[in-house]
C-alpha cells in the first residue's frame, strides 16, 4: 500500500509530517492519484482515490458562508463574518475575532470584540456599529485538535495566552507576530462546553483530522470560530507528536504497513 501527503509549496507542517511518517509529499492531484491513500494537507484539489480530509470537507472550512450555514443548522454556536474592512491593508493579519452574524437565526446581529477599548479604537478608524448589536466580551481563546484514528476520536486542547503582556497589541492577536502562544491544557482543566462544541463542529464539517478554534465568552459559552483542515503543528512539539502518532495509527488501521510498498 502506498501513501502520500498532498500539499502546497512551502507548507512546513505537511513537509515535516510526511518526513516523520516516511512518506512523500506531492503537490499535483494527478500524481496523488497514483497512491492508494492520500493525506490532504493544504491542497484543495479533488483526487479520485481514498483521502483523509476530503475536498468537500475542506471547502466547507474555507467558505465562510457555507461554514456558517452548516454550523447554524446543526446547532453549533458560531459568529459569522459577512464583510472585510478594506481601509487597512493588514486586516488579514487579524485572527477572526471581530464578527457579525448576518441573516442567521442563531445570534443574529452579534459582534464579538475583546473589550470596550477595542470597540472605541475601531470607531476612531471608521467602523460603525448597529444600535441592535449585542456585545460579547471574550474571556478565553482555545484550539481543540481532533483526529479520528479509525477507532476513536483523539483530542488535544490548547489555550491562547500572551507571551509578554507589555508587548502584545490588544486587538491584533496573531500568534506568529504579536506575542501570543498556545499552551497545552491538561485534560482535567478542559472546559466541557469548549470540547463539546468543537467536536460537534468537527463532525458537521466531516474531517478526518483538524484543529477547531473556539472562543469562550464571559458566561463560559463556546463559539466555534474556525475549523482548520491543515493546522500549523510544528511550533509545539507535543502537538506535532500528537498528529504523527494518531495519523500513523489511522493509516495502519486503513491497511498501511508502516512503509510504502
Amino acid at each position: 500500500m502506498k501513501v502520500c501527503v498532498l500539499t502546497r509549496e512551502g507548507w512546513e507542517s505537511a513537509t515535516c509530517l510526511a518526513a516523520r511518517l516516511g512518506i512523500p509529499t506531492v503537490r499535483v492531484a494527478s500524481v496523488a492519484e497514483r497512491y492508494d491513500l492520500v493525506i490532504r494537507y493544504g491542497n484543495r484539489d479533488h483526487v479520485e482515490t481514498r483521502v483523509l480530509n476530503s475536498s468537500e470537507a475542506v471547502r466547507v472550512c474555507v467558505n465562510r458562508a457555507v461554514f456558517a450555514e452548516k454550523m447554524t443548522k446543526a446547532g453549533v454556536r458560531n459568529p459569522y463574518i459577512y464583510g472585510w474592512w478594506k481601509k487597512i491593508k493588514w486586516w488579514n493579519k487579524y485572527p477572526r475575532y471581530l464578527y457579525s452574524v448576518n441573516g442567521s437565526q442563531q445570534g443574529a446581529g452579534i459582534i464579538i470584540v475583546q473589550s470596550e477599548e477595542d470597540k472605541k479604537w475601531l470607531e476612531k478608524l471608521g467602523w460603525s456599529w448597529s444600535a441592535e448589536s449585542v456585545w460579547i466580551p471574550v474571556r478565553n481563546e482555545w484550539r481543540v485538535h481532533v483526529i479520528w484514528d479509525g477507532e476513536i476520536y483523539r483530542v488535544l486542547v490548547q489555550k491562547k495566552v500572551p507571551r509578554d503582556v507589555s508587548q502584545f497589541m490588544f486587538l491584533v492577536r496573531n500568534v506568529a507576530m504579536h506575542g501570543y502562544k498556545f499552551k497545552i491544557v491538561p485534560r482535567e482543566e478542559w472546559q466541557r462546553d469548549i470540547v463539546i462544541e468543537a467536536m460537534k463542529a468537527f463532525r458537521v464539517v466531516g474531517l478526518d483530522f483538524g484543529a477547531i478554534d473556539v472562543i469562550e465568552d464571559m458566561n463560559g459559552k463556546a463559539w466555534v470560530v474556525d475549523v482548520n483542515s491543515a493546522p500549523g503543528i510544528v511550533r509545539v512539539r507535543r502537538v506535532f507528536e500528537f498528529y504523527c502518532e494518531w495519523l500513523k495509527r489511522r493509516l495502519m488501521n486503513e491497511g498501511w504497513g508502516g512503509e510504502n510498498d
